[in-house]
């Protein structure tokens, strides 16, 4: 049997770092979602990176921006019969890779495909700003490729108000 967070059947691990895993994750409809699972030892600095990226997100709703879904700080995590509470944040999933990725393994990019995302860099930008929020942490691990080729801005834990 499958392991569970609440409404969502959790699959393949998408990645991993200090403060948290993120599953593949899958409601009942089978609409698939990114699940940020917090490590039950992470120390309150990297709660607080968790909330400050939820908080700001909460706030924003742009189609170059990762969209925040659900949030729990008591998830009910069912794996093999026992259960345990867990904090998880539920994001949009961007299943396309990392722009470093990209770059990496293709090498430079021709000036109209560089062009094709600046724009929408810049145009995700655009609205956090306007929305009074700095991202303070852009990098090509951040920015996020869809299955479709349309970037999304993630991982606002260090986030703050212009």
């Amino acid at each position: 049997m499958p392991s569970t967070i609440d409404e969502f059947t959790l699959g393949k691990t998408l990645g991993e770092g200090v403060s948290c895993k993120v599953k593949e994750g899958k409601d009942a409809q089978g609409n698939k979602f990114a699940i940020k699972v917090m490590n039950s030892s992470t120390d309150a600095q990297m709660k607080e990176l968790l909330q400050t990226e939820v908080g700001y997100l909460k706030g924003l709703n742009h189609k170059n921006i990762v969209n925040l879904i659900k949030v729990s700080e008591q998830g009910t995590y069912s794996s093999k019969g026992s259960q345990k509470k867990v904090a998880y944040v539920a994001l949009e999933l961007v299943s396309g890779g990392e722009l470093f990725d990209w770059v990496s393994n293709s090498g430079e990019f021709s000036e109209p495909v560089a062009r094709y995302y600046f724009k929408q860099l810049l145009e995700g930008l655009n609205y956090m700003h306007k929305a009074g929020v700095a991202h303070r942490d852009l990098k090509p691990e951040n920015l996020m490729l869809t299955h479709d080729f349309q970037l999304k801005i993630a991982d606002f834990g260090f986030a703050a108000p212009i």
